[in-house]
């Protein structure tokens, strides 16, 4: 029983060194695309000069598609390459709107990351520490899915309950070991 216990620990602890490798390279590139995406609105706010970008963002409950004018900075081509670009389509738009689920997708990518550090380091999926990253997470996930469509929203709800059903059987675990 204990060898299965340690077999166990020991996949938790693989796994989640991946997935902290991975949620801690996405947490850059986040803050990268989020801050050019940020840094783009403050420089048409200015009304400082550079290339005017028209970006439609389309959304599949909402008819015409919105545009947004832009003017990014020149020094945001590389060559021939607009990097600003391919970051503000993969980061969700260019609105206010996709400015906030910008922070909050950094948000969310950052409180998985903190959990997966703290499986990798050897915390029991019961821990305290664990159920509360678990908790944030999915409540910046339900806040990052906001206004997308229902399925997410859904997603985000069942994701919340299983971070409650985590939290009831940390109690549990806790209560087993102050009887034992």
């Amino acid at each position: 029983m204990e060898c299965q216990k340690n077999d166990i620990r020991a996949k938790i602890r693989a796994i989640s060194s991946v997935f902290h490798i991975a949620l801690l390279i996405l947490i850059v590139l986040s803050v990268v695309l989020g801050g050019m995406q940020l840094f783009a609105h403050f420089w048409s706010f200015m009304g400082w000069s550079g290339e005017v970008v028209e970006i439609i963002e389309r959304r599949p409950h909402e008819r015409p598609p919105i545009i947004h004018n832009l003017t990014i900075p020149d020094f945001f081509h590389i060559g021939e390459t607009n990097v600003f670009l391919y970051a503000i389509h993969d980061m969700g738009g260019a609105g206010f709107r996709a400015s906030f689920r910008t922070v909050f997708l950094i948000i969310t990518i950052f409180t998985a990351e903190r959990m997966f550090n703290l499986l990798k380091r050897g915390e029991v999926p019961f821990s305290e520490g664990v159920t509360s990253w678990f908790k944030l997470f999915t409540i910046s996930f339900f806040i990052w899915n906001l206004g997308t469509n229902l399925s997410m929203a859904i997603t985000s709800i069942v994701i919340l309950a299983i971070s409650f059903i985590f939290d009831y059987g940390r109690l549990l675990q806790e209560e087993s070991d102050t009887t034992l």
